[in-house]
């Protein structure tokens, strides 16, 4: 900091300097390494790892530029360090996150269907999935409901997964059109979902899909009828000789 202060001219205030070194690992298994030094907020000279070079940002800097390439070790040094030291940290570092960043939790889902006042809500709920990003919507008769949905964000839960929500208005009725559709990295295929409804018999809650109730009851008129036509009295008995 003296040094630069003498350069700039400078003795009167508070000075800064800062520095900055990346390294990265491309795809192709070459590597990239990058360094910066700035003086006061204000660029002054980086090193390019490539092609063993420094870029000034004003004259100050120059003095600087030529002494570090007078000087080969210099450029030598520090291209060890990127693309060897740094390296070898970052790969360590990478080992330490492996299994986070390729950690998948499939969502569970829950959807349920609410009538008030003659409308009926549809909520279709997505939790405990890993990573963040997923897509749910509604569908109805295979088409995606935009206007008359909304969307809740996508929250983190206590134990690191993810919990979100959507929900839309349909006609009572109508519920079979519709479709909860559920899209992350953790599904071999996209899930779709539908409401079933619950239905309270006795002191148990039991799921039956509506398509099921109306066999149940279409079978139900069928053997009340056969057995109205057995009861006594209601059919015509013969007379004798006839």
């Amino acid at each position: 900091l003296d040094t630069l202060q003498e350069r700039y001219n400078q003795s009167d205030r508070a000075h800064t300097l800062q520095h900055t070194h990346s390294c990265d690992l491309l795809e192709d298994g070459s590597i990239r390494g990058y360094l910066q030094d700035a003086y006061n907020g204000r660029d002054f000279i980086a090193f390019d790892m490539d092609m063993m070079t420094f870029t000034v940002a004003d004259v100050a800097a120059h003095i600087t530029k030529r002494s570090w390439e007078a000087d080969r070790t210099v450029a030598e040094s520090w291209k060890h360090y990127l693309g060897n030291t740094c390296t070898e940290w970052l790969r360590k570092y990478l080992s330490y996150g492996q299994a986070m960043l390729e950690r998948k939790e499939p969502p569970m889902r829950r959807v349920l269907g609410k009538e008030i006042r003659g409308i009926l809500t549809l909520h279709c709920r997505a939790y405990g999935f890993y990573s963040r990003p997923i897509t749910i919507s509604w569908l109805k008769d295979g088409e995606v409901r935009g206007q008359e949905t909304k969307w809740g964000s996508i929250v983190p839960n206590s134990n690191g997964t993810y919990y979100t929500w959507v929900s839309t208005g349909a006609h009572p009725g109508e519920q079979d059109k519709y479709r909860c559709r559920v899209e992350h990295a953790s599904l071999a295929k996209q899930g779709v979902f539908a409401w079933v409804q619950l239905i309270l018999i006795g002191h148990h809650t039991v799921v039956v899909p509506l398509a099921i109730l109306a066999v149940i009851a279409i079978i139900g008129f069928i053997i009340w009828k056969y057995r109205s036509g057995k009861a006594p009295g209601c059919g015509r008995k013969a007379e004798p000789g006839r």
